[in-house]
């Protein structure tokens, strides 16, 4: 495995993007520190403004910093010498998890000023997204293992994050909560949730 050095993930511990970022370096056995940022804060620590971001030095010592979760997962499974997606179908997969979660966080955001579905047609578009994609991804064959599967940890972080933040009504997905039921053995994934 090739070493970084000074790995530092920037997130929140409820973030869905972060907390797959924070599993697969606990699955890779790769220390790093996790720096506790709000969004807000991200806006002065990041040109892109968003969480996670992580920094770290190259074998050269120069300072990197990534800006994307999925830039952030190439890395780190990069480090342990394997691939980030086994197939376009795995891509899409994880694609479609991404497109859910971006949807939901549009609506918990402008939820809270009192923007929802109910009174805004492009939340009400994002609110049958998810409900359509949900249903969509419920239908699949959840393969037997799920620990370090990409596509599949991301679901689950974004399936739990939608129950965390009561969102959406988990109970309709039940192949979505057979895929939160696998993975409350897999430590990495029990010891990162949304509480922290």
């Amino acid at each position: 495995m090739t070493k970084a050095a000074h790995i530092e993930l920037y997130g929140n511990l409820a973030s869905p993007f972060v907390r797959h970022c924070r599993i697969a370096l606990i699955e890779e056995s790769i220390d790093f520190t996790l720096i506790q940022t709000t969004p807000k804060q991200s806006t002065t620590l990041s040109g892109m403004q968003k969480i996670p971001f992580l920094r770290y030095q190259d074998a050269a010592g120069n300072s990197q910093q990534l800006s994307d979760s999925s830039a952030i997962l190439m890395f780190i499974r990069g480090l342990a010498g394997k691939n980030l997606f086994a197939s376009a179908l795995d891509y899409n997969l994880y694609c479609q998890a991404n497109t859910i979660a971006d949807s939901a966080i549009n609506l918990f955001v402008l939820g809270k000023t009192g923007v929802t579905p109910d009174n805004n047609p492009y939340l009400a578009r994002q609110q049958s997204r998810i409900n359509t994609g949900l249903a969509e991804l419920n239908a699949l064959s959840i393969p037997t293992t799920v620990a370090s599967n990409d596509p599949w940890l991301r679901m689950a972080c974004v399936v739990d994050w939608l129950a965390y933040r009561t969102l959406v009504d988990m109970s309709a997905y039940g192949n979505l909560q057979q895929l939160l039921r696998m993975l409350a053995a897999h430590s990495a994934f029990t010891t990162t949730t949304p509480e922290g």
